[in-house]
């Protein structure tokens, strides 16, 4: 018999906090007030000052020279330097997982290729799919990461998470670019049925590299 622990309150702030943030009902450098936040979601404020740490320490809120805590912004620099590492293990991810990837996560990936597919070949706005697409991307890298079998990797990974997420929403507007995530998922997920653990690295290497590249182009055009 199993008992459900209740979800800590800063929690629930935190998921609410973050979720405003990656749909951007918090603006990239939008001054965050604890007070209004409190008021806004009827909790005290020691919930919404821990869920506030937990989002510093992710790098979605950050402080400016002031110690003005505000949504963090995203910059080219920075794009740069977590893809960077993204690439580095989010392939070997993908090598160990050709190796150790389980039955039922092959099922899960072809369905998520199903649904990508879905929404892609949709006449649905760009807009509208964008959450759905997002969640997509998400869960076909997290199986992954979490097929490896490799606990460290996964938690060096975590880390990244939520900023890679922030990116990613900038990068899937366009309808080309989301065919191209739908057809490089693809061919990873074939190296993983396949158990060909090089080229399920290679072509990791290859996707987190385009995505990366296709950013920087995005920001440049901005600057």
């Amino acid at each position: 018999m199993k008992v459900e622990k209740p979800i800590p309150l800063y929690m629930r702030v935190y998921d609410a906090l973050r979720r405003a943030i990656i749909d951007g009902k918090l603006t990239y450098g939008e001054r965050i007030n604890e007070v209004k936040i409190s008021e806004k979601l009827e909790v005290s404020r020691g919930p919404v000052r821990e869920s506030i740490s937990k989002l510093e320490q992710e790098g979605l809120l950050e402080r400016d020279g002031k110690n003005i805590l505000r949504v963090y912004m995203p910059n080219a620099t920075d794009i740069r330097d977590i893809y960077e590492c993204r690439t580095v293990l989010e392939s070997l991810a993908a090598e160990k997982a050709a190796k150790e990837i389980s039955k039922k996560d092959l099922v899960r990936l072809e369905e998520l290729m199903q649904n990508s597919s879905n929404i892609v070949e949709s006449k649905e706005s760009l807009e509208k799919s964008t959450g759905q697409f997002l969640d997509l991307n998400s869960e076909f890298h997290q199986i992954i990461i979490q097929a490896s079998g490799n606990r460290r990797l996964h938690d060096q990974i975590a880390q990244l998470q939520s900023l890679t997420r922030l990116y990613r929403q900038f990068n899937i507007h366009d309808q080309k670019r989301r065919e191209a995530a739908h057809e490089q998922h693809y061919s990873i997920f074939q190296a993983l049925r396949e158990g060909n653990g090089i080229e399920a690295k290679e072509l990791m290497e290859e996707h987190i590299t385009y995505d990366m590249e296709s950013l920087l182009q995005l920001f440049l055009k901005k600057s």
